[in-house]
């Protein structure tokens, strides 16, 4: 675990670095096979990063005056659907970008893609999150969550574009593209558990 906390706090410098779009910020990055695959266990740090999601959401139908008796979903029943929808995301999303990538021929590129793809999403995951947990404390209202939210999601979607060009090697078009296909993935999967889960 001592180690896993190491390489999470380097590899946070190494996620900065890009947004800053320093060139060697692969430096901070180990870029090895075996890394590629202990990367996956960024969602250790990711997870709980995402019941942020869920404190916010279980606020809205408090706001809404949704109680449980009421047929709406519980607490748990949200946290537990958020944590799910991450760990299938989590996975599909590197499935899918192994055959887009061979199909765009950047397969040489997609295992340091994945790595620090991975381990970016603590940062990128804390930016998103956070209007969430600040509405969650009451410490803003819904126009404010709105409004927070669409800005960090417009940085999200820079920084991720980023990605996709200096790491992956796409071109700009198609950056924008791989980038633009998260969304539908994620909307997907969290709405087929949710119905799972709730109906």
């Amino acid at each position: 675990m001592t180690a896993l906390l190491a390489e999470a706090g380097r590899t946070l410098a190494g996620s900065i670095a890009i947004a800053r779009r320093d060139r060697d910020a692969s430096r901070y990055f180990d870029l090895s096979t075996e890394s590629f695959w202990r990367s996956f266990a960024a969602i250790v740090f990711v997870g709980p990063i995402y019941l942020f999601f869920a404190a916010g959401e279980v606020r809205m139908l408090a706001d809404a005056g949704l109680p449980a008796t009421s047929g709406a979903p519980s607490a748990g029943g949200i946290f537990l659907s958020v944590l799910v929808t991450l760990g299938i995301v989590w996975i599909a999303y590197p499935f899918v970008m192994f055959f887009l990538a061979r199909m765009l021929g950047l397969a040489n590129w997609f295992a340091p893609y994945v790595i620090v793809y991975n381990w970016s999403s603590i940062p990128v995951s804390l930016l998103l999150a956070a209007p969430f947990l600040l509405y969650a404390l009451e410490l803003i209202g819904k126009r404010g969550l709105y409004t927070i939210t669409l800005l960090t999601f417009l940085a999200a979607f820079i920084y991720r574009w980023i990605l996709a060009r200096d790491v992956l090697h796409a071109g700009g078009l198609t950056a924008l593209g791989i980038v633009v296909l998260e969304m539908p993935l994620s909307g997907i999967v969290a709405a087929v558990v949710d119905r799972a889960f709730f109906g």
